[in-house]
């Protein structure tokens, strides 16, 4: 009996890890992983309804609130120590949180921190001291005491984390707009962000939100491939985001079950990782997509930044379809939520 029970509960489990789950199906604090045991189309990342997927525990420093195909990283300010979390925990005050995949750590003698989500501890004023570890606040300098504070402590701006080395220099723009030379700091296959805020109407083809990169045609073994790193929506479910030549493109990369083209603003922001090829896509904050980019790396190119501007004369952002781009930031690194633009 207890042998026939065994082999049940044996099949049971074989069945089971046969059929995987739905993505709407994976649990908080995992990130799934779709099954490569089928045919997929090569120029597609999108999930499509029949799609298996295995579930993977989020790593610390990383969270997923469930369905999701990645794990993000915590926003500044908040951890996660330990993998398997449904979110992040907010840095409490007395204490400060560089470094999102460990625990707290108090502020030392005669720092504080008086506000949560801090990633450093800042000196007491003059006059006031912290004479123990982990204070959310000073205390004043006992009568007849000098208190002596550590000299040049700095806490480091996070304003400065989240600047963006490039910002496009005036609003609400149409197609047609080229900065000579603006991209000054992402070349290669480099880690990047961007964000852009615009808004659309409908259009057959995939439009052209920005591209940076260089202008040089003679790349590619003089098949004249320029070194572009570009965002186009298409249809307003899903994005496209090429690179050099064919093969350095990621098309098809879902952003919304929903139309964008309701004639509000809207914000994208794209965020790549050279170091695990962590592709991520949020749509107004929030994370739609992140995929591991399984083409060869990105080889952009120094050079100009355009708005709305392709070769293709169809694929432009046109203004007189209803586009406008309100703004465009640009890093020369991997930016958090916190970091977004509002």
């Amino acid at each position: 009996m207890m042998k026939t029970s065994f082999i049940g509960l044996l099949v049971f489990c074989c069945v089971w890890d046969a059929l995987g789950m739905k993505l709407s199906e994976c649990p908080p604090g995992y990130r799934c992983v779709k099954r490569t045991n089928r045919l997929r189309f090569a120029r597609s990342n999108a999930a499509e309804p029949n799609d298996e997927y295995d579930a993977i525990l989020c790593s610390p420093g990383t969270y997923s609130s469930g369905g999701a195909v990645e794990c993000p990283p915590c926003e500044t300010g908040t951890y996660a120590p330990i993998g398997g979390l449904p979110e992040c925990i907010k840095c409490p005050t007395g204490h400060k949180c560089p470094d999102a995949s460990a625990y707290p750590e108090q502020c030392p003698i005669n720092t504080y921190t008086n506000k949560t989500k801090q990633i450093c501890c800042r000196p007491c004023p003059a006059g006031e001291h912290a004479p123990v570890k982990g204070m959310g606040q000073c205390l004043p300098c006992p009568a007849g005491r000098q208190c002596n504070q550590s000299a040049n402590l700095q806490c480091e701006d996070i304003d400065s984390k989240c600047a963006p080395f490039w910002k496009m220099p005036s609003a609400d723009q149409g197609s047609y707009f080229t900065y000579p030379n603006a991209n000054t700091r992402i070349r290669g296959d480099q880690s990047r962000s961007a964000c852009v805020t615009f808004r659309a109407l409908p259009a057959d083809d995939s439009r052209i939100l920005f591209s940076i990169g260089s202008s040089d045609t003679s790349c590619d073994d003089g098949r004249g491939c320029n070194k572009h790193f570009s965002l186009a929506i298409r249809n307003a479910t899903h994005l496209d985001i090429y690179g050099m030549c064919y093969q350095f493109t990621n098309e098809a990369i879902r952003i919304s079950q929903h139309s964008i083209y309701d004639g509000n603003f809207h914000q994208i922001c794209v965020t790549y990782n050279n170091t695990d090829s962590n592709l991520c896509v949020y749509l107004d904050s929030k994370v739609s997509e992140c995929i591991i980019r399984e083409n060869p790396r990105y080889d952009t190119g120094l050079g100009d930044v355009r708005i709305g501007w392709w070769p293709d004369y169809n694929r432009q952002f046109e203004k007189n379809d209803g586009g406008l781009i309100h703004s465009l930031s640009l890093y020369d690194r991997v930016i958090s939520e916190s970091c977004f633009p509002h």
